[in-house]
């Protein structure tokens, strides 16, 4: 369980960490800009709200194929466990290709459902959901790569693969 669970626990850490650096950064830098510090941890949470909401998406497509790619793995048949991991793949990597386009194309919107502020509020808020978000596309393959490598029993590589996100 510690070897499977390590990829899981070093993918919320590395997460953990750069969730705090951003955080830092913002109140330092953003105070001696235009935006103040406010606006941009502001913008930075609902980015990571939005975030969270899509990859909620993939890790249930990702996390509801585990059990049957680990079956089929442990019944010799692989077959069935790549089509699976294939498939939970392209829903995840459709997921998010609507996604990318949705928080490109209508971020405005997007940041209007958490309310309206100032103008400069509005500006710095779709700056960060567009180039924040600019390449979730690639998550909804890099998680279920993730968690294949873990339903397949490769603790190193599903570490590795949970890291490059």
């Amino acid at each position: 369980m510690c070897s499977l669970g390590i990829s899981s626990f070093c993918m919320q850490l590395a997460a953990t960490i750069v969730i705090t650096v951003m955080n830092n950064v913002l109140v330092k830098y953003g105070a001696a800009s235009q935006y103040g510090s406010e606006i941009p941890m502001t913008t930075l949470g609902i980015t990571m709200k939005v975030n969270q909401i899509i990859t909620g998406i993939v890790i249930g497509i990702a996390v509801g194929s585990q059990p049957i790619i680990g079956y089929n793995c442990g019944a010799g048949k692989l077959d069935r466990a790549k089509k699976t991991y294939f498939l939970a793949a392209g829903c995840s990597t459709l997921v998010m290709a609507v996604g990318t386009v949705m928080f490109q194309l209508f971020p405005e919107q997007i940041i209007g459902i958490f309310g309206s502020e100032s103008a400069l509020y509005q500006e710095f808020a779709v700056k960060s959901l567009k180039i924040f978000l600019l390449l979730i596309l690639l998550n909804g393959f890099q998680l279920c790569t993730g968690i294949f490598f873990q339903a397949m029993g490769k603790s190193v590589q599903a570490t590795l693969i949970s890291l490059s996100r």
